[in-house]
């Protein structure tokens, strides 16, 4: 689905969208959560070339969204309790669909998330 397609249907469902700077692009569509905002974006390389993709499978973004404000939460709360560790759990925020689909691959360091997100639950 294109991207103003998303922004439209995402703004129908009542979510707050803005525009702003991600990496090297601007205007990149972020969806505004409790706490953080989500981008709407990929990047990929092609040929030595780097650029980004935003047309995506809206079911995808949907789970994304879910995603991130299931967990993104527990995250951002260690990381405001224990500001020493942020190197390692801001990793394992999801504030992309680049991180989306890093972790549907179980790329690092997405191949442990269960396991942390659990030990955190607990604490």
């Amino acid at each position: 689905m294109k991207s103003a397609n998303i922004v439209k249907r995402l703004e129908k469902e009542r979510y707050k969208i803005f525009y702003k700077k991600w990496g090297y692009w601007d205007n990149i569509p972020h969806v505004q959560l409790e706490g953080f905002d989500f981008a709407i974006v990929e990047r990929v390389w092609s040929d030595g070339w780097q650029g980004c993709r935003m047309d995506f499978i809206y079911n995808h973004v949907q789970e994304a969204l879910y995603l991130a404000q299931k967990n993104n939460p527990i995250l951002l709360k260690k990381i405001e309790q224990v500001p020493l560790e942020k190197g390692y759990y801001a990793r394992l925020l999801i504030l992309s669909m680049q991180d989306y689909y890093s972790y549907q691959k179980k790329r690092y360091p997405f191949d442990e998330y269960y396991k942390v997100i659990e030990k955190l639950k607990r604490i």
